[in-house]
This record gives structure tokens, C-alpha cells and sequence, in this order.
């Protein structure tokens, strides 16, 4: 038998808010997991971070499935790229009503062939999206102030080594980096998305390719043609992986700086 002071707590226990009782993180769902990074680095413990899209799978042809229509609903909140990259998530979010944060850039960085909306790849769009987080979760300033920091840090600290150097890249993804870190991409061989090189496009390229000290590559889909296209053109050859997909690193800050670090090696004597 339950004594008079037993009852009594049970009863002020099942009468306390559901989230003080079960003490839950807000969960934010992130995209792709450059974005889950970011979101790492800043919350710390305050949250859950999930990804969204597996490791591997392609964010601009990517097909969601029921389960992640379900997983978009019940997160606290989803960051994603916005419309440019990840066009399937603009109409998951009006249909799921899930509060949502993406880049918003009032100065889109276009190159000769694409907007480019791979904004995670800078650290001043990673402030930007770090202070989305905190103004939709209502965390306190000093959270973002101490964030803003570390990726001013990250800038500082790579800015000098990388002003101003020339690079060749096949993937004309990296107009962000390059604006953040004045970097000067002299050529881009391709736009993506399978699309490979015509006669007159590599005719072009020919002459460009010969102020880049290396050619930047990823070992996704087009990693063959990036290779045949550095012998061809006798460069080295520097394999990046910016949608971080055997990274071992959950945090933005080291996975920059290891990205940066390879980059750089494109310039030692």
C-alpha cells in the first residue's frame, strides 16, 4: 500500500510540463553533414544532431522517402542548404511545417557556369548559419559570440598562406572558399552532375590550366575524368572531399582546417 506522501508525489510528478519530465534536447536535422558540423561545434551538448541525407547519396538529385518526411516533422528544427542546392527540401518544409534555417547569401557568388550553392565551405556562411541556430532555438549571444570567434580565427589563421594563390578546379563548386580565404580559381573544368568536357571546353581549359600549380578534385561521381584530365595536363592531382563523406571529424573547425591543409599543399615547393 502506497502511504498519503507517496500518492502525493506521484501526483505532482505526473502534473510537471512533459518536457521537464523526460529533460528532452531539441533536435536539429541537418541535411547533408558539413551542415551537422556546424550545428556540432555550437551546441556542444545542448542538442541532438542528426544528418538527414546518408553518407554518400547526392544532394542535388537526392529522392526523399517516407521515413524522412517523418524525421523532418519531428525535428525541433532542419538546416539545410536552401532552394539552389536541395529543391525537394523547399516543399518538405511547407508540407511538414518544420521550423527551418538556410543560407541566405544577398550577394550570390556566380561563376561562368552555375550559381554556386555550396555556401557550407565558408566560414563567414558558417556564422551565418550559426546565427540562424541560435535565434530559432533562443540560445543565449555568448553561445554565437564564442562560435564567430573560432571561425574568425579559422580565417585569420589561413587567410595570409592562401591570399592570392592560383588553383585549377574540376568541380565548379568552390566559389565560397575561395571568396572567404582570396583564393583565385583559374579554371573550372566542370559543373557537375555527370556533365563531362566538350573539345572546345578542354581547348579552353588548356591555356588556363597552365597558371594553376594543381587541380582540386573529389573521388565522387566524376573522379575518373578529373584524373585523366591532371594526366593529361601533367598536374597533381589534390583529392578534397567537401561533402565530408569519410571524414572522421564531427566538427566543423578541424574539418576545415584538414581541408585547408590540402589545399595548401598545392603551393610547397
Amino acid at each position: 500500500m502506497w502511504s498519503s506522501l507517496q500518492r502525493l508525489l506521484l501526483l505532482f510528478c505526473l502534473s510537471l510540463p512533459a518536457s521537464w519530465a523526460a529533460s528532452e534536447k531539441p533536435v536539429v536535422l541537418a541535411s547533408i553533414e558539413p551542415l551537422a558540423k556546424i550545428a556540432r561545434e555550437l551546441l556542444g551538448d545542448r542538442a541532438d544532431v542528426e544528418v538527414l541525407l546518408p553518407a554518400g547519396a547526392n544532394p542535388h538529385q537526392y529522392a526523399l522517402k517516407i521515413s524522412d518526411l517523418g524525421r523532418i516533422k519531428s525535428a525541433s528544427l532542419l538546416i539545410w542548404n536552401g532552394p539552389a542546392l536541395e529543391p525537394y527540401l523547399q516543399r518538405a518544409i511547407v508540407k511538414t511545417g518544420v521550423l527551418d534555417v538556410h543560407f541566405e547569401d544577398p550577394q550570390l557568388v556566380h561563376t561562368d557556369l552555375h550559381q554556386d550553392p555550396h555556401y557550407w565551405l565558408s566560414p563567414l556562411q558558417a556564422m551565418q548559419m550559426a546565427e540562424g541556430i541560435v535565434e530559432h532555438l533562443s540560445l543565449p549571444a555568448s553561445l554565437l559570440q564564442a562560435y564567430q570567434a573560432e571561425q574568425l580565427a579559422l580565417l585569420a589563421r589561413w587567410r595570409e598562406p592562401l591570399a592570392a594563390r592560383s588553383v585549377a578546379v574540376y568541380h565548379d563548386g568552390y566559389s565560397h572558399l575561395a571568396e572567404a580565404f582570396d583564393i583565385h580559381i583559374v579554371a573550372a573544368a566542370s559543373a557537375g552532375e555527370g556533365k563531362g568536357i566538350s573539345l572546345a571546353k578542354r581547348l579552353e581549359l588548356r591555356s588556363k590550366l597552365q597558371a594553376a600549380p594543381c587541380l582540386l578534385a573529389e573521388p565522387y561521381s566524376e573522379a575518373n575524368r578529373a584524373k585523366r584530365l591532371a594526366e593529361q595536363e601533367d598536374l597533381p592531382l589534390v583529392w578534397l572531399d567537401p561533402l565530408a563523406n569519410s571524414s572522421s571529424e564531427r566538427l566543423y573547425h578541424p574539418w576545415m582546417e584538414a581541408m585547408l591543409t590540402q589545399i595548401s599543399g598545392c603551393f610547397k615547393p
